[in-house]
């Protein structure tokens, strides 16, 4: 390609590119083509349009109207603000009734926050009283407890003196009846007689039945029945 054509296709393009971002840019920023220096007066004739004329135009609509004091100014504002506003009368009668309102609700606040005290003072009583009642029965059942444990540990002195105590009796009764099988069963008899029938039964008891039974045949016949029925009660 011949660059002389070369160089003036990328002039036009270039010229062509900054005519496109400058208009760009005057419509963005919003001054007019014609006020643009160097360059505005060259495009609008390249471009093929008309300036606008320099000449001051007359508004065709009323003129404002114009206040002349500070207070008119003053008065034209209060006019406006009143149209919200109320009378007097009605905006007093409405404050009072709304000033009633808020103590009848300011009161009815107040008694049921007495009302909540109360009840909780009366939760902290019975609570007090609850924590005393624990504390009465805790100290009762330790106290029920410590009886509870003395009397099984003398149950257990008791039993262990009766069983001692039956165990002495037991081996003194086998110690008389020791002696009297060491005996002929009259002379056994004879010494048999010398205690009581619940005692005499104890010491038969201690012996064989066989031996037992002779020296019950060789007692007196009046004795024999008292004896011979402790001896079978000893045995049931």
């Amino acid at each position: 390609m011949n660059k002389a054509l070369s160089i003036g296709l990328t002039a036009v393009g270039g010229l062509a590119f900054f005519t496109v971002s400058f208009l760009a840019f005057a419509r963005l920023s919003g001054v007019p083509l014609h006020k643009v220096a160097v360059v505005g007066p060259i495009l609008i004739p390249l471009l093929g349009i008309e300036p606008p004329s320099d000449e001051p135009q007359t508004p065709t609509g009323p003129a404002p109207k114009e206040f002349g004091s500070a207070q008119e100014v003053v008065r034209a504002s209060v006019g406006a603000l009143g149209a919200f506003s109320l009378p007097p009368p009605f905006e007093r009668e409405g404050l009072q009734r709304l000033s009633d309102e808020l103590k009848a609700k300011r009161a009815e606040s107040d008694r049921r926050a007495e009302a909540l005290a109360a009840k909780e003072r009366d939760l902290a009583d019975q609570l007090a009283r609850l924590e005393h009642m624990s504390l009465d029965l805790s100290r009762l059942r330790d106290e029920f407890e410590a009886r509870e444990a003395a009397l099984e540990l003398r149950a257990q002195e008791v039993q262990r003196d009766e069983s001692a105590k039956d165990e002495a009796e037991a081996a003194r009764w086998g110690k008389l009846g020791r002696l009297l099988a060491g005996l002929e069963p009259k002379d056994a008899g004879q010494r048999l007689l010398q205690h009581s029938p619940e005692d005499a039964a104890r010491i038969l008891g201690s012996l064989e039945p066989a031996k037992a039974a002779q020296i019950l045949m060789a007692l007196p016949k009046e004795s024999w029945a008292a004896y011979s029925d402790a001896y079978a009660g000893l045995a049931d």
